[in-house]
This record gives C-alpha cells, sequence and structure tokens, in this order.
C-alpha cells in the first residue's frame, strides 16, 4: 500500500471502531441487549481488509497485463 494512504486507512479503521461502540451503546438502549466487540473482532476485521486488498491487487494486476496484451 502506498505510504500516502496509510494515515487514511488508519483514520477509517479508528473510525469504524468509535462507529462500532457508539453502535452498541444504542443497542444496549434500544433492546436492553449486551453487544461485545472484543479484540478478535476487532483484528478480524483488519485481517479481512487484508485478505481483500491482496485479492483486488491481484485482480487489478491481471486487468491491467490484459489490457497491455491487448494493444
Amino acid at each position: 500500500m502506498p505510504s500516502e494512504l496509510c494515515p487514511k486507512v488508519c483514520e477509517h479503521f479508528a473510525m469504524v471502531h468509535h462507529s462500532v461502540c457508539e453502535f452498541t451503546e444504542e443497542l444496549k438502549a434500544k433492546y436492553r441487549r449486551n453487544n461485545y466487540c472484543t479484540s478478535a473482532n476487532y483484528l478480524d476485521f483488519i485481517n479481512r481488509f487484508i485478505m481483500l486488498l491482496r485479492e483486488n491487487r491481484k485482480r487489478g494486476v491481471t486487468q491491467i497485463s490484459r489490457l497491455i496484451s491487448g494493444m
């Protein structure tokens, strides 16, 4: 990932984490149920992001190579 994108990605992860905390409070107030967000959930989120990033890179490289070979 380009280094200029790292701060934006970090901001996004922080925003998602903060949103989950807010949503958890809303669920508790509305339904009187607890929603637990553990560090394992957060790590799963990060791992899924990395996996999707890798898949999209592969797809991008494949599409670029098709364009180049077709020209």
